[in-house]
């Protein structure tokens, strides 16, 4: 088994496409290009892909990781071209690589995520001072129920340049900070 690292672009009339929609895409995809892929043993074996941090609903996606298990190693150029030539407009994989044994899987990697999202005229004031504050508190669900947490910790930058707010954000496993939080405040 060979592990594939695989990074890929979310544009156009597909950000519009749902997070299982999108799995069921790209699983098609590898099914058209004829590659060697895993599958998960059982009732209902299923190819073995996983992505690293599922991306919201309507926003496009330009370093997007999935992780596909194939039954054998792979020319990553072979992957990418392949994978390509089977996917619908909007979607395309940039790079590859296989991941080593023992390596941690993808999902665990991700330590932050970038955002841009369209700023107006009043953002960077705003910005300002809601980054001025010693705590940015929200009201955020769990799985234990709805909490009050300090979100400022998980913004690791932000800034208003050109009507664009662009921000590093934590996002994994670990902490997740979602962009549509910050844009709210």
């Amino acid at each position: 088994m060979a592990r594939c690292l695989a990074c890929f672009k979310k544009t156009g009339a597909m950000v519009f496409i749902g997070h299982l929609d999108l799995l069921k895409v790209l699983q098609r995809a590898v099914a058209r290009a004829n590659l060697p892929v895993a599958f998960s043993q059982g009732f209902n074996p299923h190819q073995e892909m996983s992505f690293a941090l599922p991306l919201p609903l309507g926003m496009e996606g330009l370093g997007e990781l999935v992780e596909i298990e194939f039954a054998q190693p792979l020319e990553t150029d072979l992957v990418v071209s392949s994978l390509n030539k089977s996917l619908p407009s909007g979607l395309s994989f940039t790079d590859c690589r296989f991941m080593a044994d023992g390596e941690k899987h993808s999902a665990s990697l991700v330590a932050a995520a970038e955002y841009e999202l369209e700023a107006n005229s009043q953002a960077e004031e705003k910005l300002a001072e809601l980054m001025s504050k010693p705590e940015i508190l929200v009201m955020k669900r769990t799985k234990k129920g709805t909490s009050e947490v300090d979100i400022k910790p998980d913004i690791f930058s932000a800034m208003v340049s050109d009507g664009t707010l662009k921000m590093t954000l934590a996002a994994g496993g670990a902490r997740n900070l979602k962009a549509e939080v910050v844009a709210k405040e």
